[in-house]
C-alpha cells in the first residue's frame, strides 16, 4: 500500500499511514488465516483443516497453546503437532485445548484490535482520499477480520 502511495508521490505522512494500516491488516489476515487452518469447514476452506499442525507450523496459536498447557498436554500435544500421520483425533485435542485454554478469544481480540488500528492508520488519510478508497479499505479489513475461507 505504501509503495503505491510512494508511487503516487503521497505526502510522507500518507505513506506512512498507508504503511501501517497495511502492515495491520496483513498481520490481521495472517492470524485468521491461522485459525481458519484450524477452525474452518473443510469443504469451505479447500484445504484440509489441521495442515498447520502436520507441518508443526509455528502459529501464534502454536506457540500461546504451548505456553498455556500443562506438561500432561503439552506431551500430547508434540505427538500430534509435526505428525504428518495426526488425523481428525489429533485435530480435536488441538481446537479443544485451543478453546479452553482461551486461545482463540484471546487471538480474536488480537484480531480485533489489529482491525481498528487498520481503520485507525486510513481515518488519517479522510480528508484527502476518496471516499470510495477508504470504504473499499474498510470493507478489506471487515472481510479480513470475518472471513470463513
Amino acid at each position: 500500500m505504501s509503495i503505491g502511495a510512494s508511487l503516487a508521490e503521497s505526502s510522507p505522512e500518507a505513506v506512512a499511514s498507508l504503511e501501517e494500516a497495511g502492515e495491520a491488516l496483513g498481520i490481521l489476515f495472517q492470524l485468521k488465516d491461522d485459525e481458519l487452518g484450524l477452525f474452518a469447514d473443510e469443504d469451505e476452506l479447500g484445504k484440509p483443516v489441521g495442515a498447520d499442525i502436520r507441518e508443526d507450523k509455528k502459529t501464534l496459536f502454536r506457540q500461546r497453546l504451548f505456553a498455556r498447557a500443562d506438561s500432561e498436554l503439552a506431551g500430547r500435544l508434540r505427538e500430534a503437532f509435526g505428525n504428518p500421520a495426526a488425523g481428525p483425533a489429533e485435530v480435536a485435542l488441538v481446537r479443544e485445548a485451543i478453546e479452553r485454554l482461551d486461545v482463540r478469544s484471546d487471538i480474536a481480540a488480537m484480531m480485533r484490535s489489529y482491525a481498528v488500528k487498520a481503520r485507525g492508520a486510513i481515518e488519517t488519510l479522510s480528508a484527502t482520499a476518496p471516499a470510495g478508497a477508504k470504504k473499499a479499505f474498510v470493507e478489506l479489513v471487515e472481510y479480513s477480520l470475518g472471513r470463513t475461507s
